[in-house]
């Protein structure tokens, strides 16, 4: 009788100790999971939203920047040190302290890039320096879409509904004769004229005929070369405008690591800078290589293969938007839940999320019952304070 009390009481303690511990564990990601959206790291900030406002969290979990600002399509992540906001219609910038260093007039606020930032005030276009001094004010730009960040030391403007390069002199360097631009990436930029692109360089100087036909690859270079498409064809240019791989691809995508994804009888193989298929197409779909691995599809299953076309992550999981590796991760899901591999292809946090993006600074945001919030590398809640 004593020894089936003894084991009674034993039962109940661990039955007690689990349920204080799965309660302790509900109290501590409810204290994790509070906001309603979340956007990755960058710079030691992340963007949050709460209650239709936003405001910013450091990677201790602080929040450093109550959500008091306005959800607007230019507010966004930590940039150069600043950070774009929007008050009562306004728009200026805020430090990763929350103090405004600029103040909140503009229309529009864009982000910093190469020390200056575009923005919009009434009818006139400005890029303004670090200090909000005016460094350019740009004449004939109707719109706050008229102008666009510089890349390279240069930037984009409209003029009369035709495209050009300023430099940050505000010097016209490449006239406004065309339709539509890109950024500089690699020296070169996309133009496009009568619904054809081709690629010039930074004097000008067309690379690239603009002979190409639009499409969802073309865009920057990216390892010194660009995806081309010819009659519904695609293949690759290199930066002295040489087609190094002749456009007979159904569809392709951009060199990442020294492979690119090739689409050929209805499946997805990779080829390398020679053009030579080193990964025959057998897959319904492919991505690029990040950290070595790419992820592809067959059916309804994704796994990740390396560059040899081995298997590393097996065909385990559901397909859907995103998953590419960073910092050694990469997010998926099984049975409509969220979860993260490693490099092994081992699940390393369990599939219990509803939904998950990529990890940034050591942090992943993850939605858990309808809140957002952020988890470590261990799969440990970041505590909001």
């Amino acid at each position: 009788m004593k020894k089936m009390m003894k084991t009674n009481v034993l039962l109940f303690v661990l039955l007690l100790a689990g349920s204080l511990s799965a309660l302790a564990q509900n109290t501590d990601e409810a204290q994790c999971f509070v906001f309603d959206n979340c956007h990755d790291f960058c710079e030691g900030m992340a963007q949050v939203e709460r209650g239709g406002n936003t405001g910013y969290i450091n990677r201790e979990g602080k929040m450093v920047v109550p959500c008091i600002y306005e959800k607007n399509y230019f507010a966004g992540d930590c940039y150069e040190g600043l950070i774009s906001v929007k008050l009562d219609g306004k728009c200026g910038y805020i430090n990763p302290k929350g103090e405004v260093v600029i103040p909140i007039i503009y229309d529009v606020a864009n982000a910093f890039s190469e020390e200056l930032a575009d923005v919009r005030l009434g009818d006139k276009s400005y890029y303004i320096n670090k200090q909000g001094a005016i460094a350019i004010t740009v004449e004939g730009a109707q719109f706050s879409s008229d102008t666009r960040n510089f890349s390279e030391g240069l930037a984009a403007v409209s003029v009369g509904g035709k495209w050009g390069f300023i430099d940050k002199q505000g010097k016209t360097v490449i006239p406004n004769a065309y339709d539509d631009v890109g950024s500089f990436s690699e020296g070169l930029a996309y133009v496009e004229k009568n619904d054809k692109w081709g690629y010039i360089d930074k004097t000008g100087r067309v690379v690239v005929p603009v002979i190409y036909e639009k499409n969802w690859t073309s865009g920057d270079y990216h390892e010194g070369f660009v995806c081309i498409c010819l009659d519904g064809k695609y293949g690759f240019a290199d930066k002295e405008g040489k087609v190094v791989v002749l456009p007979v691809y159904e569809n392709a995508q951009p060199f990442y690591e020294g492979l690119a994804g090739v689409k050929l009888g209805g499946k997805w193989g990779f080829i390398d800078t020679k053009g030579k298929l080193v990964i025959a197409p057998a897959y319904d779909d492919a991505w690029v290589f990040t950290e070595g691995l790419a992820r592809v599809r067959k059916g309804e299953k994704r796994g990740y293969i390396d560059k040899t076309g081995k298997v590393v992550v097996a065909f385990n999981y559901e397909p859907f938007v995103g998953g590419n590796f960073a910092e050694g991760m990469a997010h998926v899901m099984q049975n409509g839940k969220h979860g993260f591999v490693d490099a092994t292809g081992q699940l390393v946090i369990p599939c219990r999320y509803d939904d998950a993006d990529t990890f940034s600074e050591g942090m992943a945001a993850v939605q858990l019952n309808g809140k957002w919030g952020f988890i470590d590398k261990q799969g440990r809640p970041l505590t909001i304070r």
